[in-house]
């Protein structure tokens, strides 16, 4: 069903219902002043209108009908009017009255607009679109703001200030749909760059980490590699060691510190280096010697490095200035592969 339109009154209608309410004000007003000259007009008046009196008066009285006739002539012409007080407070009604009715109008306008826009479920959009938290339960971010009033304005909870701001933005909204339809393009043009700048962070993010674990990649397999040739040139020391040592071609006094094969990589620069976790981590390690159990390779290191053995082989070899430090080197290896032999066990 089609609804009424409520059209704005004009100008010219409002002063032709003013003129037309005061004209019955005036008829109404003439009844008791009938003759304005003559003061017992209105008593020979009164006594036709009540129907009391003598004949004459009743004469009197129908004569009057057309003193009355006169008057409505005399309005007719505009020869008559109420007097100024009666006109300012018909005026000050008229004001307050028509502006009672453009309210009205105003609102009912509003919400006919309103429920076109919800369409036929705009009650059941209208009590389920508010979910009002108070405020001392709503989330805040670290600058303040108030996250959960990302919703429509609920104006059960707003004041009269409130409402009929609220009321004169749905208004402006309405009546500046190019504006607010550019608005809202402005505002998904930046939320989409918002949302590209994300996503740039992100993958910039994703492939920084990617570089760091290749980079971090790439550095164990360098030192697994470098550990693996570590352990074969120790094996291959010790095997020219031992050749040497047997044949006899070994110049005394030629041996130093670092010369001689030790069970830590990288090769040790001072005795500090000889620690029981690098020499754990040398020969304990899954990078080599897989054949054989932690328990053999414990065991083969106490036999190369037995003190009472490598002194009788190889401590004639070794330089006077350097026995010293390599006696106290190979009783700290002893003592480091004793330890990790009990824990073994």
């Amino acid at each position: 069903m089609p609804k009424r339109l409520d059209l704005k009154e004009t100008k010219a209608e409002r002063e032709e219902k003013q003129y037309k309410r005061l004209r019955k004000e005036a008829r109404k007003a003439a009844r008791y002043h009938v003759d304005l000259d003559d003061p017992s007009g209105s008593t020979a008046s009164h006594s036709a209108v009540s129907g009391e009196g003598s004949g004459s008066s009743r004469k009197f009285g129908r004569g009057s009908r057309k003193q009355y006739d006169l008057v409505f002539d005399d309005l007719d012409e505009g020869t008559w009017a109420p007097s100024s007080t009666s006109i300012k407070t018909d005026k000050d009604d008229i004001r307050t009255q028509m502006e009672e009715d453009e309210e009205q109008a105003f609102r009912a306008k509003l919400f006919d607009a309103m429920e076109m826009d919800l369409g036929q479920d705009s009650a059941h959009n209208h009590f389920n679109s508010y979910a009002h938290i108070p405020s001392r339960w709503r989330k805040r971010s670290p600058t303040g703001r108030d996250l959960d009033d990302a919703g429509p304005p609920d104006p059960s909870t707003m004041n009269d200030e409130q409402y009929a701001e609220y009321i004169r933005q749905g208004m402006w909204e309405r009546t500046h749909k190019a504006e607010v339809e550019e608005r809202e393009r402005r505002k998904e043009r930046a939320q989409e760059r918002k949302e590209k700048e994300k996503r740039l962070k992100e993958e910039s993010k994703r492939l920084e980490a990617e570089a760091i674990e290749e980079r971090r990649r790439k550095r164990e397999e360098k030192d697994k590699r470098k550990l693996r040739d570590s352990w074969m040139a120790y094996e291959n020391r010790w095997s020219t060691l031992q050749r040497a040592a047997a044949s006899s071609t070994i110049v005394p006094d030629s041996l130093d510190f670092e010369f001689l094969p030790w069970p830590v990589h990288p090769p040790p620069k001072s005795i500090d280096a000889l620690t029981k976790d690098s020499i754990s981590t040398f020969v304990l390690s899954d990078l080599h010697s897989a054949e054989k159990s932690k328990k053999q390779r414990l065991r083969d290191a106490l036999l190369l490095y037995h003190p009472d053995r490598f002194e009788s082989k190889f401590m004639a070899f070794v330089r006077d200035q350097d026995r010293t430090l390599v006696t106290e080197g190979v009783g700290r290896v002893v003592r480091a592969l004793n330890a990790l032999t009990e824990e073994g066990r």
